[in-house]
């Protein structure tokens, strides 16, 4: 409509037939972006209408779109709309160049042509309302049915304000600035007012004068003497924003009620007065009431609440004085509520109560510790009795190539003595029958002496052989016995001097059970090799002591010695190797003490279990000493 002011009637400007529309289009929102141009927000998207000629055109951005709010920037000539469920679009207007393209533009009506570029757009499914700049115009207002937004022009970004920040209702219909930069909207639950240096909002509402809880869109405007007024369904209301003055009035936050699991708690002093309750595990479920003792706000108080160590920040509850916590897990908490009263001041009086919940028996921390060290002591016997079975293993498989190389020598032994001894013995026969034959001449004399020295020097040489595969002294007299004919034989060489000492008593018996006689031979025997062989003696000595439960030996060469670590790294550390483990197949422990050119002496203790009786008695005196 366009109205003559000289003959004061309205003059109606039809849009042109759409097909798009089913009925007639209407504006919403018009805003003039020159002297000859209006841009109208309407059903069926943007129109440009030429005042003068009055003619509309369609502009060619936005088609068919719902658009709701326009406000147009006329120093940066930029236009910003807002549509119905599809959020913001912002467009940079500006004149075509002559000669140029024109598309892009609204269609060609002399000076109203305008190339659109597109800018930016945002807040896709919200409804944009009404846009409104600040008095800097650093920040436009959007007025949505999801809140009040603060849209920061030059970056984009943006701040929602919803009934989580104090608003009485999130559907808004429009915002305007007053002169102190303070923001005012009208709702569908009354007037709001922000105070966006303090985040501070105030609710109005019918008992304040207002014509009801209910506003309308497009319904407000602010007079340039200041005043205010905002349309409603019961009228409308005027009033002047700095004629209000606020209360720094601070309420007490009082608790009236408490419940745990949905029945009223009850302890020795009053819910209100109280300043900790102490909770087992299962009483996890807790709801509490309060109030704010302000008569001045006539019970138009907003809350906040915050439970430490179970919410992150406060909480805007606005008018809500009521809170329930569901299953919240054992621990400390703290609850802390505070009120604001009618004017939006948020007290600094904070009513607190602490509240501890008790954990279960299992999730504490002692029987945390005692299930940890009951796990590292299961484990640590399983891996005990796992190294025990393998060592055991070890030391069985160990025995039984011991007992292997025991049999096989003994079996060696005997085929040397069944055979070859019984063959030498035919071949001397032989011998002596065929010198008779042949006469006994000086020669053949010599022959047979040669044959016989010959054959006698094998036959000793296997029977040293079989005294060291299998000894006899050994198996018939026993270990003692034993070591002191393998001392007397290498004494009796004339090359070194061996030297075999018993010392203890030995009651009723000198034997000790046979593996450990033959394991304890072995190692004596290993022992004088590598005296014999690497260490160039010329002093060997063995000490055996016996006592009630166990035998030690002491070993001793004059030899030139070894390094322990070199040792075990040569192939010639198997002989130490091979007297370690039938060491410790016994039970016992041996200890190296030796220095290259310092002789070595080996000290080796061995557990020994009960003896098998004989009818006489073996004492240091009546065992043969080699010098």
């Amino acid at each position: 409509m366009a109205f003559n002011p000289k003959t004061e009637v309205f003059e109606s400007i039809l849009f042109p037939s759409s097909p798009s529309l089913l009925g007639a289009n209407y504006v919403r929102n018009m805003v003039s972006v020159s002297d000859t141009m209006l841009i109208a927000a309407t059903e069926d998207g943007l129109y440009a209408l030429n005042p003068i000629k009055r003619k509309w055109s369609k502009v060619p951005v936005l088609t068919g779109q719902n658009v709701f709010s326009l406000w147009y920037d006329a120093p940066n000539q930029q236009l910003w709309v807002g549509t119905y469920l599809n959020g913001y679009y912002c467009y940079q207007l500006s004149r075509p160049r002559p000669g140029t393209s024109t598309s892009g533009t609204t269609p060609s009506q002399g000076d109203q042509s305008l190339n659109w570029r597109f800018v930016r757009s945002g807040l896709k499914g919200y409804m944009i309302l009404n846009i409104r700049p600040d008095i800097s115009k650093q920040t436009l207002w959007l007025a949505c049915d999801r809140g009040a937004v603060a849209l920061n022009v030059q970056t984009g970004q943006f701040r929602l304000y919803t009934e989580r920040q104090g608003l009485a209702n999130s559907f808004v219909y429009g915002t305007i600035t007053d002169a102190r930069n303070k923001i005012w909207m009208s709702t569908n639950r009354g007037i709001s007012q922000l105070d966006p240096s303090t985040q501070a909002i105030k609710n109005f509402t019918p008992n304040d004068g207002l014509q009801g809880y209910e506003f309308n869109g497009n319904a407000f405007v602010r007079l340039a003497n200041g005043e205010l007024y905002f349309g409603g369904v019961n009228g409308f209301n005027r009033f002047r924003p700095d004629a209000f003055r606020s209360s720094s009035f601070n309420p007490y936050v009082h608790i009236y009620s408490l419940t745990i699991n949905e029945v009223p708690f009850t302890m020795d002093t009053y819910v209100g007065e109280a300043t900790r309750i102490d909770l087992d595990h299962t009483q996890n479920t807790l709801s509490l009431e309060f109030a704010a003792l302000d008569f001045f706000s006539n019970g138009q108080n907003n809350y906040q609440y915050q439970l430490t160590g179970y919410d992150p920040q406060w909480v805007v509850a606005g008018e809500r004085n009521y809170v329930r916590y569901a299953n919240l897990p054992p621990g400390d908490y703290t609850f802390q509520v505070k009120a604001a009263n009618l004017d939006g001041h948020w007290s600094h009086r904070i009513h607190k109560l602490a509240i501890h919940i008790e954990p279960p028996f299992w999730r504490k921390m002692s029987f945390m510790l005692i299930v940890i060290l009951l796990i590292i002591l299961a484990v640590w016997t399983w891996i005990r009795q796992r190294e025990k079975v393998i060592r055991q293993q070890e030391v069985d498989r160990l025995r039984l190539s011991y007992d292997i190389q025991e049999q096989v020598k003994k079996e060696i032994a005997r085929d040397l003595h069944d055979e070859i001894g019984t063959r030498l013995a035919t071949i001397k026969l032989y011998t002596t029958q065929l010198t008779q034959l042949a006469g006994e001449s000086p020669k053949m004399s010599a022959i047979k002496s040669t044959i016989f020295q010959l054959i006698n020097d094998t036959i000793g040489d296997i029977r040293n052989l079989l005294r060291k595969l299998n000894p006899q002294t050994l198996e018939r007299h026993g270990y003692i016995a034993a070591v002191d004919e393998l001392f007397s034989r290498i004494s009796d060489s004339g090359v070194i001097h061996a030297r075999f000492r018993l010392s203890g008593t030995i009651e009723e018996s000198n034997r000790f059970p046979t593996n450990t006689e033959v394991m304890l031979y072995r190692i004596t025997q290993e022992l004088v090799s590598n005296s014999l062989k690497h260490a160039n003696a010329s002093r060997i000595d063995l000490n055996v002591l016996y006592q009630s439960d166990h035998l030690i030996l002491i070993y001793q060469d004059n030899g030139l010695g070894f390094n322990y670590e070199q040792a075990q790294k040569k192939a010639s550390g198997l002989g130490i190797s091979n007297i370690e483990s039938r060491v410790a197949l016994l039970g016992g422990r041996i200890s190296w003490q030796s220095k290259p050119a310092n002789g070595v002496q080996a000290t080796i203790e061995i557990p020994i279990g009960p003896i098998n009786k004989q009818r006489f008695r073996i004492t240091p005196t009546n065992i043969p000493h080699s010098n």
